[in-house]
């Protein structure tokens, strides 16, 4: 193992969810791989903002030691970038499946209390809602493939980054197995979700509030008085 190989292997050590990211992404190459794809792109691009920034100070006369001290920061800023991409890209669709989640989630309730089974109601919402339906439409294909649905309900919520997802499937699992009312457990989480949302609301209106009074201050009040 050379010195580069052990700089490849520290840097994919210190980006411990990327591993888990680049397999929710469905992307099959393994984290050494990805660390040096990423290294050779961040390289290539950054020798060549050097060059051509090199070439422009060269011309005007300037030395071009700015454009290899450019090509460093571009190259450590890209290479990050390019390796945090799909962790963020994670993140987003968590908060892309939270949008919808409690909206699909009422029309699974609805559905399966005018009797259609659980997997009915899945399908029935694994279109419409976005992000949302499909985490619903990776349970229905787990299902097709023969998995049984608290499993295939298991599977799919373990790899999601969404936080209410997590919850109303775990508590959908748990109800199952248990031989519960799904129903009511699913129409009990909603309802704490939606009061935690309520909630998150009027604390986000009271920072507006607190924003606001700040602008008035500084912005007109003061600036007022001093004229």
């Amino acid at each position: 193992v050379n010195t580069f190989q052990i700089y490849l292997l520290n840097t994919a050590a210190k980006h411990k969810n990327l591993e888990l990211s680049l397999r929710e992404q469905g992307i099959k190459t393994g984290v050494y791989e990805f660390v040096k794809k990423m290294f050779i792109y961040a390289a290539v691009v950054s020798v060549v903002v050097s060059l051509v920034f090199g070439y422009v100070m060269y011309n005007a006369g300037v030395v071009p030691l700015l454009a290899i001290l450019l090509g460093i920061a571009v190259f450590y800023g890209l290479f990050n970038k390019f390796l945090q991409y799909p962790i963020d890209r994670n993140k987003n669709q968590g908060k892309d499946v939270e949008k919808d989640i409690v909206f699909a989630v009422r029309d699974i309730v609805i559905g399966m209390r005018s009797g259609m089974p659980l997997f009915n109601a899945m399908t029935a919402v694994s279109t419409g809602y976005g992000a949302s339906s499909r985490e619903f439409a990776k349970v229905i294909e787990l299902v097709q493939l023969g998995m049984p649905i608290e499993q295939a309900i298991d599977e799919t919520s373990d790899k999601s980054n969404s936080k209410t997802f997590k919850r109303i499937m775990l508590q959908a699992s748990v109800s199952i197995k248990s031989g519960a009312d799904l129903v009511s457990a699913l129409q009990g989480v909603l309802d704490e979700v939606g009061q935690e949302r309520v909630i998150e609301l009027r604390r986000y209106g009271q920072r507006l509030n607190a924003l606001a009074m700040f602008y008035m201050l500084f912005g007109v009040i003061f600036p007022s008085m001093g004229i």
